[in-house]
């Protein structure tokens, strides 16, 4: 009589287990208010930063200080460097280089020096990217041109600084 009572429980717990399955992976996200669909999105961004799971392929970071755990997950990414200040200014030298240029033709040689400069200053402006430790000690740090790409880990209470520039992150 206890073998066939225990039997009936592990049947009817399997048989809830499958339910709840198979209806966790049919939720229909369109029957769902938009505040029930934000807190689905948070529990499920939550699960996923506890599992240590990139929450989106590829970030952009503009000029700053990002704390590792909290505005980036720890992992290893692909960083690509977008643009640097140089690139910029080398664009607003080269501009005003083309606009005198064009005022007056006894200035072509400032024209010139200006779009020189302006090359120049993607050579000598690079972006600045630091990996800090505490109190903000600097456990690495390189610098890079537009467009160059390397590969670097990130690890929990520590900070990535950019500066000079914007970058991209690709989790590997």
């Amino acid at each position: 009589m206890r073998k066939s009572i225990a039997g009936i429980i592990v049947t009817a717990v399997c048989i809830l287990i499958m339910g709840i399955a198979a209806f966790a992976a049919e939720i229909d996200l369109t029957s769902l208010g938009d505040d029930e669909l934000k807190q689905l999105y948070e529990e499920v961004k939550a699960e996923m930063i506890n599992r240590n799971l990139p929450v989106s392929k590829e970030i952009t970071l503009r000029e700053g200080k990002f704390v590792v755990g909290e505005d980036i997950l720890p992992g290893t990414y692909t960083i690509t460097c977008r643009e640097t200040d140089g690139e910029k200014l080398g664009d607003a030298y080269s501009s005003l280089g083309s606009a005198l240029e064009g005022l007056d033709d006894e200035n072509s040689g400032a024209g010139g020096l200006m779009d020189a400069l302006g090359g120049m200053m993607e050579d000598v402006a690079l972006t600045r990217v630091e990996v800090l430790g505490d109190y903000g000690s600097v456990l690495k740090s390189f610098e890079m041109k537009g467009g160059e790409t390397t590969t670097i880990t990130l690890e929990e209470n520590t900070a990535l600084e950019v500066t000079g520039g914007t970058v991209s992150l690709e989790a590997e």
